[in-house]
């Protein structure tokens, strides 16, 4: 498989990494649990259930020891 994806993944890629802003007010709503990263480091996680783009699924964000969020995607189902 190739790693990169066809143009078509790579866009919807870049779709389920800017889903709107307005899905962050809803954070107090989802289900947060912390993992430690390769690094040695404890991140916390924040999954909120939820739809967009015609699927359901989850925001999942990413948030580093220093508070940053670093990483939000939309995972579906």
């Amino acid at each position: 498989e190739n790693p990169i994806g066809s143009p078509d993944q790579s866009y919807r890629k870049r779709l389920a990494q800017s889903f709107p802003e307005v899905v962050d007010a809803f954070g107090a709503d989802g289900n947060a649990f912390q993992r430690i990263g390769g690094d040695g480091l404890t991140y916390t996680h924040v999954e909120i259930s939820g739809g967009y783009m015609n699927e359901e699924g989850v925001f999942h964000y990413i948030i580093g020891p220093n508070n940053i969020c670093n990483h939000r995607i939309f995972e579906p189902y």
